[in-house]
């Protein structure tokens, strides 16, 4: 049995407050790779805090796949509107990024990273306006290779199943 010490965070919709510490715990988390991070969640619109850590990271080697919905496979057109905006900029500004989309009818839900195949993050929290401006969101941060290596197979499921249609 794997024994995992985690940890949690949250944000109430006094976001911006003291109260709101899942921004800085996600990047500080982030912030801990050394070789790769994964994340999977339906709506990312990368707030310039975010995009800098990225850039960070991979400017020290760090490899980052985000794999998230497409216009063709989101619930959320508004939020697709403005990542769309976004990949080029955030394809060119953060080194070893990786943009996988689903371009099939099932809509992506989890929001789930993955840290050096050892930690792993599982959240109500999306990453965009909404998440890091106004809702309440939590997050657990688990170190378990376990785990980690079981949201890994998920990942992997998801990315080959044909009926998603992943693109790069």
């Amino acid at each position: 049995v794997d024994r995992a010490s985690v940890k949690i965070a949250d944000s109430t919709s006094l976001a911006g407050t003291e109260l709101d510490n899942i921004d800085d715990s996600l990047i500080a988390v982030l912030g801990q790779a050394k070789d790769e991070i994964i994340i999977e969640n339906p709506y990312v619109v990368l707030p310039d805090r975010m995009l800098r850590a990225l850039k960070e990271l991979g400017d020290n080697g760090v490899k980052t796949t985000i794999i998230t919905n497409s216009p063709l496979s989101t619930d959320s057109t508004a939020t697709q509107a403005f990542f769309l905006e976004e990949w080029a900029n955030a394809l060119a500004a953060v080194p070893n990024l990786r943009i996988l989309v689903a371009t099939g009818e099932r809509k992506l839900h989890a929001k789930t990273a993955v840290i050096d195949r050892e930690v792993t993050i599982v959240s109500t929290y999306n990453m965009d306006f909404l998440s890091a401006q106004v809702n309440s969101e939590i997050a657990s941060f688990s170190h378990s290779p376990e785990l980690a290596a079981r949201t890994l197979k998920t990942y992997e499921a998801d990315v080959t199943d044909p009926a998603n249609g992943f693109v790069e």
